[in-house]
């Protein structure tokens, strides 16, 4: 039976021959695993890692701004969580899963016309905010801003103080 590979990362700082690492989120995800009876944690320097700001950015007043245009000119309350799924949906390339033996995930799915026959389809994911380098998730932000502006006429406001608390530097 294959398991997925659960992957868990966090942004870390090396001082003074120091490793420090945000506490509880590393606990709560860690406490996540408690029914995987073989856990390994691997520690890799990370290539260009995205900033505290930009998650600020994004948390904050991109997600809060495109939130009440969405009410203001829809008329649909969507939440924070799928505001978020939905921006990465559109503006990030989704990836392909692999199970941690490196196979591909594919699920079987019955074809819509031919009864018994079915097709295999290779499960794509969209990618979680973590696992882009400070490029991809300038690029996130700009497609955003972009579209928000050019596509729907809403110009967003970025101001550092009111960004999300829980992504300060």
């Amino acid at each position: 039976m294959k398991r997925k590979l659960t992957s868990l990362s966090w942004p870390v700082t090396i001082s003074n021959g120091e490793l420090h690492v945000p506490r509880e989120r590393m606990f709560k995800d860690i406490a996540q695993l408690a029914d995987n009876p073989e856990a390994m944690l691997l520690l890799k320097p990370m290539d260009n890692p995205k900033t505290h700001r930009q998650l600020r950015t994004f948390h904050g007043p991109i997600i809060e701004q495109v939130q009440s245009f969405i009410m203001a000119t829809d008329g649909v309350y969507k939440s924070v969580d799928r505001i978020k799924y939905d921006l990465k949906e559109q503006f990030l390339q989704k990836r392909k899963k692999y199970w941690d033996d490196g196979s591909p995930v594919i699920w079987k799915i019955q074809h819509p016309t031919k009864p018994g026959v079915c097709m295999e389809w290779h499960v794509e994911e969209v990618p979680s905010l973590s696992d882009l380098s400070i490029d991809e998730a300038r690029g996130f932000i700009n497609d955003i801003l972009e579209f928000y502006l050019h596509e729907r006429g809403l110009t967003i406001v970025i101001d550092p103080d009111e960004a999300d608390p829980k992504f300060k530097d």
